[in-house]
């Protein structure tokens, strides 16, 4: 049997493993850490088993128990409604067999409430949170949760309300509860321990790196017609089904929109983004789970390990925004064998290689397991988010400081004269307000708005939170959520240069009507979401490809490879991989750093120069840089990336509802932590200067 000499019994062992003729590597260290009651941090290749390979021990450790005093034992958080629905079609089946009960509970469905005790619970860390303020009796009995896809957690504020919640969970079971944490790319699994199940907290590491080729074919496209062309192309076979990759929800409507031009194909190609309805997103993922021949284009909705078929070959249109985010998308494709086929389509206008370049760069770092450096952050947003959580629970009322701080006290540095802080900064903000004599806060207006507004649960950045806007029956545009904390029934806004007046908000939709006049005006927030350019590790990454890549590790057919070969082999006439190029320009001096956005910020506010005169891959100054002075420890540089900071949309309403002091600091922590940053710090400083050609790596701008 597959699970012999194994400690999980034979009868859940037949039921998750029975199939198989032996266990994976990886399904047998978790059988036993997890059998044994050990904490685990755990890494495994896409399509490895995963799940099973925690889900199993845990049903095998409770269940009897579960089942006896008909409670909930096991908590499944996943960051994605789309995949907890997944997750729900897999695990019924086999948790059906050995007599338990699955619920899902999220925002577009809740199974608690029909009634019944779920044994297993799938949800959200947002509705996880919800749960918390309800006191809700499915967490009484809880002894187990696992956290799926913890990559998407890492060093953000979701990940750190969700470790906070895991903490406040043990603090209210006072009983121990074994956590798991899952993902298919995570750097140091020491660093997902520390951030997410405690910094004091013991797991044991399990990494099990997949070891699938990846078949890479870079090349050009130069519009979207030439997209559909080649899609015709490869469509022209009785089966095959491709699944799209593009970076935002624009592009994979235009994308559809052509390629559903062509005779053939009007009928084989969907689109699944967040703009979808979930009952829309739910329905292409059957369809294209059941179809033998179908294109479907995706942003990052279908990047998790949603079960839609075996895929035939991923096409990335357009360079993703990380080497996590490439991992996730190509690892979708091929699950059933241990190679992947990719199609990346680079953009690139005549006479530039640059996201050719990228793609290929990036391939290689993914084809080696490389992966970005970076330890842990200090963050304090969503602090302030379970703050205003704990108070909500308490339905307003005054809550001692004390227990506010021992509740959100999931690691050693967030003790009470940070929770204070942020406490005074709340109530300087009006969403609290302190008691009169008493080390106590309760809830203000501010807060109780917040929660009318269903504002309170998440921990999204605000520009990539939005709501539709209807004006007589239809939808007119969008803006982002953060807006609701400034509009109000009757309130006047401007829109596409029309005022308008809020009539009610319906279903996540703002009903507005014509708004005839002058004055009174709430200004709209606005703001877009995306990359900012190269991190320090992709730049890094691609100085480095640009004299070692040849046409072997490139990725690229022999006419593809020419055209770029063309531009490298300029570039290594010039300069070598221990040099820092530049030029004379106009405006002063233009370093070529292949540093990446951050860091070459960081530079020029070191020099004192303005710190928007940078890209991904150069800066510009009117000064002379004397690198050899340059300091290769980012926390030597601590003051000069402070200097970068500024409040925007990619924060969440309560990193801005922090105090500014907090607010830099969670910007610091990001530079701090990033190594990244310092193994290019010392390349740069160790360089030999080489003037170039000014024209020499124009190919590479976008």
């Amino acid at each position: 049997m597959a699970t012999e000499g194994t400690p999980i019994s034979r009868e859940v062992g037949g039921v998750f493993f029975g199939q198989f003729s032996e266990l994976r590597p990886v399904q047998a260290a978790a059988i036993e850490s997890l059998g044994a009651g050990r904490n685990v941090a755990l890494s495994a290749g896409t399509g490895s088993g995963k799940t099973e390979a925690v889900v199993a021990p845990l049903v095998d450790r409770f269940r009897v128990e579960a089942i006896g005093e008909d409670i909930t034992f096991l908590l499944y958080l996943c960051p994605t409604k789309a995949l907890i629905n997944d997750l729900a079609r897999r695990l019924v089946p086999p948790l059906q067999r050995l007599g338990l009960r699955l619920a899902v509970r999220h925002g577009d469905r809740n199974d608690l409430d029909s009634g019944g005790t779920a044994h297993v619970l799938l949800t959200t860390p947002e509705s996880f949170g919800i749960l918390m303020v309800q006191r809700h009796p499915s967490l009484e009995k809880l002894t187990a949760v696992v956290v799926d896809e913890v990559h998407l957690l890492y060093n953000n504020q979701r990940g750190l309300m969700t470790a906070v919640l895991i903490h406040r969970l043990q603090r209210m079971l006072k009983h121990p509860i074994q956590v798991a944490a899952l993902s298919a790319t995570v750097g140091r699994l020491e660093d997902i321990r520390d951030f997410l199940i405690g910094d004091q907290a013991e797991a044991e590491l399990l990494a099990f790196p997949g070891a699938r080729t990846i078949d890479g074919d870079v090349r050009l496209v130069v519009d979207e017609i030439e997209v559909a062309n080649l899609l015709e192309r490869l469509m022209k076979v009785p089966r095959r089904k491709l699944l799209l990759f593009v970076n935002s929800r624009r592009e994979a409507e235009s994308l559809a929109a052509e390629i559903k031009s062509r005779a053939g194909l009007e009928n084989l190609v969907a689109t699944h983004h967040s703009s979808l309805s979930p009952e829309g997103r739910k329905s292409v993922e059957s369809w294209f789970g059941e179809s033998a021949k179908a294109v479907c284009i995706s942003t990052s909705t279908l990047e998790m390990g949603i079960d839609i078929g075996d895929i035939d070959a991923v096409l990335l249109y357009g360079p993703p925004a990380s080497v996590e985010s490439l991992l996730q998308r190509i690892g979708r494709g091929n699950r059933r064998s241990n190679k992947t086929n990719v199609i990346c389509l680079s953009r690139d206008e005549p006479g530039r290689i640059r996201e050719t370049s990228i793609f290929s760069a990036m391939l290689g770092l993914a084809a080696k397991g490389l992966m970005p450096d970076q330890r842990p952050f200090r963050l304090f947003g969503a602090i302030a988010q379970q703050c205003l959580s704990i108070i909500l629970r308490e339905e307003g009322a005054f809550t001692k400081i004390s227990d506010i701080a021992e509740e959100v006290g999931c690691r050693t540095d967030l003790d009470r004269t940070v929770v204070e802080t942020i406490l005074d900064e709340l109530e300087v903000q009006e969403f609290i307000q302190r008691h009169g004599f008493k080390n106590r806060f309760g809830a203000a207006d501010k807060l109780w708005e917040l929660k009318e507004k269903n504002l309170i649960w998440g921990n999204f950045p605000l520009a990539g939170q939005s709501m539709d806007l209807e004006f007589s029956g239809r939808v007119m545009g969008s803006i982002p959520r953060a807006n609701l904390m400034r509009l109000h029934r009757g309130a006047v806004f401007r829109f596409g240069g029309t005022r308008y007046r809020v009539a009610s908000m319906v279903d996540q939709k703002l009903r507005i009507t014509a708004s005839p006049g002058k004055g009174g005006e709430v200004a709209l927030i606005f703001g877009s979401i995306g990359p900012d350019g190269l991190d320090a590790f992709v730049a890094n990454a691609l100085w480095s490809w640009l004299f070692s890549v040849s046409k072997k590790d490139s990725f690229m057919t022999e006419r593809y490879w020419k055209s770029v070969l063309e531009t490298i082999d300029s570039i290594r006439v010039h300069v070598g991989k221990r040099d820092l190029p530049h030029t004379v320009t106009a405006g002063g001096i233009r370093y070529y750093t292949f540093a990446g956005l951050g860091v070459n910020r960081v530079i020029l506010a070191w020099i004192g120069d303005d710190p928007k005169k940078a890209d991904d891959i150069s800066i510009e100054t009117s000064k002379t840089i004397d690198w050899s002075s340059l300091p290769t420890s980012t926390s030597c540089l601590q003051n000069a990336a402070e200097s970068c900071f500024a409040g925007s949309d990619r924060q969440t309403i309560f990193q801005q509802a922090l105090p500014i002091e907090l607010q830099k600091q969670e910007w610091i922590e990001e530079w701090l932590n990033n190594g990244d940053a310092e193994r290019v710090l010392e390349r740069l400083k160790s360089s030999k200067l080489v003037e170039v050609p000014k024209t020499l790596f124009q190919p590479l701008f976008s």
